[in-house]
């Protein structure tokens, strides 16, 4: 299995499998303490963990899909000064994945449940909701937090090697044009059909 992992980071792509890791261990994290959040209303049975293995399914499918823009960009990157782009992007998007599980978090402690038709009128009063999101939490903080969790995932990655097979990797990487666009865009017409 390591083999494996490392043979996927040490290419051109090892950015967007570290983005799909990074979002599938926030996802997974989120699940666990939001069960263990709600331990007392909770029944222990074959029925949660196996809720709990659909989940996973479920989030490593969108991680996949959250990682298509920065997969087919990876893909037509292809000079060597490319990871001064593609390092500023990956951090982005680990902001962006971070910021909405800590959102997740905070609508849960608002509401008792996930992301649901409220999230949706959200969208809709977009002025009011703003507004009373302005007046009742530290939103300095909380972008501070989002911020030092998402560059903090880049050193991880870093300090246990992955980011130096990566960009070592991309430098002597050169997988036909077409490869990457077609094998990231197939499930795609997939899902159309």
């Amino acid at each position: 299995m390591k083999k494996w992992i490392q043979g996927r980071i040490q290419s051109r792509q090892g950015g967007t499998w570290l983005l799909a890791f990074t979002y599938l261990i926030l996802c997974t994290l989120l699940r666990l303490g939001l069960l263990l959040a709600s331990a007392g209303s909770v029944s222990w049975g074959l029925a949660t963990f196996s809720s709990l293995f659909v989940g996973f399914v479920f989030d490593a499918f969108m991680a996949w899909l959250l990682t298509l823009p920065y997969a087919l960009l990876s893909s037509l990157c292809r000079v060597k000064w490319a990871h001064y782009l593609l390092i500023p992007l990956w951090c982005f998007g680990a902001f962006l994945v971070t910021f909405w599980k800590i959102s997740e978090i905070i609508f849960w402690d608002e509401f008792g449940v996930r992301f649901n038709f409220i999230a949706v009128d959200y969208l809709v009063y977009t002025s009011e909701v703003v507004k009373n999101i302005r007046e009742s939490y530290n939103l300095p903080l909380i972008f501070s937090g989002v911020g030092i969790v998402a560059i903090g995932f880049f050193f991880l990655w870093r300090k246990v090697g992955l980011t130096k097979l990566w960009l070592e990797g991309s430098a002597v990487d050169h997988p036909p044009h077409w490869r990457t666009p077609v094998f990231s865009l197939a499930p795609l017409l997939v899902i159309q059909t």
